[in-house]
């Protein structure tokens, strides 16, 4: 996993290892905005340079006797098409005007998956690039998405209106090679229904509300302690919709 600390990224892949100060090939210590840690890929949205993602971290000697002094420089790093726009700030005239690529929007959020990453923009645009790629993809929805949070092969879209939709992996590379609408799975028990928040395990997904409930879906709720539902499974092996009780 990666996580930002004062402008500098810091990873930790073995518990007996110390964490390694990861080294991009931009000046990351002025604009790292996030960092995201995927399967088997770690990732940063610089400011002003755009979503880096990179297949792994090799340890650079540093010469130092100190057994904590570790750094790290990315191997295979990319920068991902269409996601380098950044919008004026500096005045309030200047907010929202359109300057170069204003059509593609500047990344607001984005997920690592297995195989791709899927990014969210500040226009409510949705895209998707193979890990393995370049190029990024308009993804086609026929709503304005704010934000998405998603692990391993499934992915949750926010949209404007407060509607989630559930997407698997699958479903979008699909969507990218034959240039089609996606499949979105719609829980009516996630829409408009004030989520904030969604956690992705390998097969089950929980979703924190802002009453401060919460949801479970999943498969597999007996061989995996998944609790939710499973479309895939019999009934009798179903559970949904489970609700917490903070208070308890």
């Amino acid at each position: 996993a990666t996580i930002p600390c004062p402008g500098t990224i810091w990873s930790w892949e073995n518990l007996r290892l110390p964490a390694m100060e990861v080294k991009l090939p931009v000046d990351h210590k002025k604009a790292t905005v996030r960092v995201v840690a995927g399967w088997q890929h770690g990732s940063a949205y610089v400011r002003g340079e755009g979503l880096l993602v990179w297949d792994s971290l090799r340890r650079i000697n540093t010469g130092s006797s100190d057994s904590s002094d570790s750094m790290a420089e990315v191997v295979n790093v990319r920068l991902i098409y269409r996601t380098s726009y950044t919008r004026l700030r500096s005045t309030p005239a200047q907010q929202g005007k359109i300057t170069v690529s204003d059509d593609e929007g500047e990344v607001k959020s984005h997920v690592l998956l297995e195989n791709i990453t899927v990014f969210c923009t500040d226009n409510g645009g949705i895209l998707a690039s193979k890990l393995d790629e370049r190029e990024s993809y308009h993804i086609d929805v026929s709503f304005r998405a704010t934000d998405v949070h998603g692990s391993f092969r499934r992915v949750g879209i926010f949209a404007e209106d407060g509607g989630v939709y559930i997407v698997d992996q699958d479903d979008i590379v699909k969507g990218i090679e034959r240039q089609s609408p996606i499949d979105c799975m719609i829980i009516p028990a996630l829409q408009q229904t004030g989520v904030i928040q969604l956690a992705f395990g390998d097969y089950h997904f929980h979703a924190l509300h802002s009453n401060g409930k919460i949801t479970s879906y999943g498969r597999e709720p007996k061989n995996t302690g998944a609790l939710g539902l499973d479309y895939k499974l019999p009934q009798k092996s179903s559970v949904r919709g489970l609700w917490g009780h903070p208070e308890r």
